[in-house]
Formats: C-alpha cells, structure tokens, sequence
C-alpha cells in the first residue's frame, strides 16, 4: 500500500482517523501540532538498558519538523510520538526496534522513520528485527 494514498485517498484528504507514528527526536510541546498527538513515550538507553520515560520535548526541532510536514499533507491524523533521538539525532538501534514494536503494538497505519546508517552491526540488528530485507 502506497501509505501517501491510504492517509489522503482513503480519508478524503485529511487523514482522519489514520494513526501516524513519528519515530524520531520528539516534538516541541509548544508547537500547535501537539493537538493532533494522542500517545507518547521516550526512549532512552543507558548503562545497556532501554529506559522509558515521559520526556518527548524536541531538542532540535527535527521531529518537529516531520509532524509539520505530515499535518500538512492531512491535518486529522491521530500522530504517536517515539522519542528516541536526542538532541545530537543519535540514537541505539535497540530504541529504534522499541520504538517500532511500541508502534505496531499501538495499532499504527503507518510508521515515520529518518535516519541513517553505516554500522555493520546496526544493518544486522535491523535484519534480525525483520525491519529490513536480507539483500540491504
């Protein structure tokens, strides 16, 4: 499914109803589009721990910038923030396999990612996750 067409086509263009999770650097709790976030969680690591915590605020903007984008493009989506990257947009590959599982576990219809990497390691957990084919 073309997930641009399951939020515009399928909802007459203003995602009502679609469920959006923004994986990413959290978002400004002062921006306008914190109306349109129905769940939250932040996702820390530390000393080879996840830890979970309530802090979704943005450091960067980045986030942000993403639930800007997608609002504009259909304004009733229902967005589910991951927090995982802090202010320097780096983050362990565990929190991103969390953040994805607290996605599917919350029902989402589609699931917004920005990153990037060159780890052999990390390419390997993501395989291991089914999160990306064996060919990547």
């Amino acid at each position: 499914i073309d997930n641009c067409s399951l939020i515009t086509d399928n909802c007459l263009g203003t995602g009502k109803g679609v469920k959006v999770a923004v994986i990413d650097s959290g978002i400004d709790l002062k921006s306008p589009f914190v109306k349109n976030v129905k769940k939250s969680i932040g996702i820390g690591y530390k000393n080879d721990k996840i830890l979970y915590h309530g802090n979704i605020n943005d450091e960067n903007g980045h986030g942000t910038k993403i639930c800007d984008i997608i609002l504009s493009i259909a304004p009733d989506v229902e967005l589910y923030i991951a927090k995982i990257f802090e202010k320097h947009l780096t983050a362990e590959m565990d929190c991103l396999v969390q953040g994805i599982e607290w996605a599917i576990k919350n029902k989402v219809n589609v699931i917004n990612v920005s990153l990037g990497t060159t780890s052999t390691r990390d390419i390997k957990d993501l395989k291991r996750a089914q999160l990306l084919p064996e060919k990547c």
